[in-house]
């Protein structure tokens, strides 16, 4: 594996050739979770069933609202919010920076460049610090400062927490092992959570570790332990090993929900040369995994019945932050694959499975169709380098043959005619419609052509959404009491999803379903990475380019109460 750039492109996995690293985009219960598709003629998963969960647990009633085209639904507010926000000093505000605001009442302006590149951002609830975690698992404290004054204080180690916890997988030698740490967040009593991976080069294989931080009192220092590591499991070698990442704490601190990606784009095969024969998902792969944050070095294997106890969702291709909303449900972007299918917002419940590898958004997955020719994919992009189409121009097509002259389309990617692709098994929960106003172009499959559209499942493709949070507290004002945020990492290239952004998320509840509305705030961003709210200011951390040096920290102040 070649560099952060590659090691980073697994987090999420949009678009880009596989010769370029990074990103791909990308991207209660019932009777019994369907299982992931597995390979044809195979025991891995596909078509049959693991264990059923019940019901997720209901949350509390929000500020009243209304939803377009229904009756009156609840908008999801703060727990510590008040019948009536107060209102905003709309006063215009500084922004002394390349990136764009959709009104003047928002300020910006550019804390620092850190000295590593920030993957993930969380709040201390015991201290209020921001706390920022880099790939390599060393954890910085954010200083905020007038003007360029800002700092950042190194308070762990990576390193010697791999050494305190043991997080090896085989030889940890370098060249044969590399670690990769995607996941951080911060439990309501100032207890650390991290999500290790340890990718092993030499077998193909990547194992996670979830480790613990608890602070000891009165000393000043932290100890290290392991919470869970899974049994090493197959990895694609390719773009689309997205590997563990997010994770989020229950409200209680009792539990922990992991987010593990997918290993493929689209759930086709993908054996690395042969070593894992007609190998498509595993039983550690694109779901959501539950276990109590007490756990003492908890394994999980990669078998659907040993698994069973801890499965919580299934069939999510990358929900790469997970995040509690304040009444108590779990809420979470869903990075889509490099063909043109719409990104997602989903309720993740217990029990429920998402769709992934048969549903993309909510249009069935084109492969799934024996008959299915890629060429006439128009949800392929052409000529972009990604996963798709290419025109081959040489004389009489090249290597794309065909005979006559002129240029052919030749097949690039992993978008194949594939019969042997598992039979869905149904039951799918949908994604959060997207009423607007923003963040709603769709390819049309019919033509090709990029539309807007009125309403969407649920947002523009290869926005790869992340960096959810919400007012907990209900301190912001106006129509941001209560509410969330949450950023769009944007796609690497192509012609659709090029917004990585900062946007406000209203959502609005009725009974077992949910809308969403959406609104651009702030736009410009390299690859907005990750971002928490502290008041009425958000912290976003910007990846900037694949190599280094790193992006900046920003921060955004969202208008003040009167």
């Amino acid at each position: 594996m070649r560099s952060a750039q590659r090691m980073f492109w697994m987090l999420l996995a949009p678009m880009l050739p596989l010769v370029a690293c990074g990103e791909d985009d990308d991207d209660g219960g019932g009777a019994g979770i369907a299982g992931k598709g597995g390979s044809a003629g195979t025991t891995s998963k596909g078509g049959t069933t693991s264990k059923g969960g019940t019901g997720g647990k209901g949350g509390t009633a929000g500020t009243a609202g209304t939803s377009e085209g229904g009756g009156a639904g609840e908008a999801v507010g703060g727990g510590g919010g008040v019948s009536e926000a107060p209102e905003c000093d709309t006063s215009a505000q500084d922004n002394d920076t390349a990136l764009t605001t959709t009104r003047d009442d928002i300020g910006v302006r550019e804390l620092l460049v850190p000295p590593t590149k920030a993957v993930r951002l969380a709040v201390d609830p015991t201290s209020g610090s921001v706390l920022y975690m880099d790939l390599g698992g060393d954890i910085y404290m954010l200083n905020v400062g007038d003007g360029d004054t800002s700092t950042v204080t190194q308070l762990h180690e990576g390193s010697l927490i791999i050494a305190t916890t043991g997080m090896a997988c085989d030889e940890d030698v370098l060249d044969v092992v590399e670690h990769s740490f995607q996941g951080f967040n911060i439990g309501p009593d100032g207890t650390l959570y991290l999500v290790n991976n340890c990718i092993n080069k030499t077998t193909q294989t990547g194992t996670a570790f979830i480790v613990r931080g608890e602070a000891i009192s009165g000393v000043g220092a932290t100890t290290w332990s392991l919470v869970a590591h899974t049994e090493p499991y197959p990895n694609s070698n390719t773009n689309f090993d997205h590997r563990f990442n997010g994770i989020a704490v229950s409200p209680d601190g009792a539990d922990l929900y992991l987010n593990s990606g997918s290993r493929t784009d689209h759930g086709e095969v993908q054996d690395v040369g042969g070593l894992f024969p007609d190998t498509r998902e595993v039983p550690l792969t694109s779901a959501i995994f539950r276990i109590p944050s007490d756990g003492d070095d908890i394994f999980l294997e990669n078998d659907d019945d040993a698994l069973a106890d801890y499965l919580f969702a299934d069939g999510t291709r990358n929900s790469f932050d997970p995040t509690f909303a304040p009444n108590g449900d779990l809420i979470s972007g869903e990075n889509g694959p490099d063909a043109d299918y719409s990104e997602e917002i989903n309720w993740l419940r217990e029990g429920q499975h998402y769709g992934f590898p048969w549903r993309l958004g909510t249009r069935a997955n084109a492969q799934t169709d024996p008959a299915y020719d890629p060429t006439e994919d128009l949800l392929l992009q052409r000529g972009a380098g990604f996963q798709s189409i290419d025109t081959d121009t040489t004389p009489n097509g090249g290597a794309g043959g065909g005979g006559g002259a002129g240029p052919v389309e030749i097949i690039t990617g992993f978008y194949q005619n594939d019969p042997a692709f598992p039979e869905s098994p149904g039951g799918f929960s949908d994604p959060m419609v997207n009423l607007g106003p923003d963040y709603l172009k769709e390819r049309d499959p019919s033509d090709g052509t990029i539309i807007d559209v009125e309403m969407g499942n649920t947002l523009t493709p290869h926005l790869s959404p992340l960096g959810m949070m919400f007012d907990y507290k209900g301190e912001l004002c106006g129509e941001f009491n209560g509410k969330g945020l949450m950023l769009m990492f944007g796609a690497a290239g192509g012609t659709i999803g090029l917004e990585p952004s900062l946007a406000h998320l209203e959502l609005i509840k009725e009974g077992d379903e949910y809308t969403a509305r959406v609104t651009k705030l702030v736009g410009g961003f390299n690859k907005a990475m990750d971002a928490v709210l502290v008041g009425n200011k958000v912290y976003i951390s910007d990846y900037g380019n694949w190599d280094p040096p790193p992006g900046p920290i920003y921060e955004i102040t969202l208008p003040p109460a009167l």
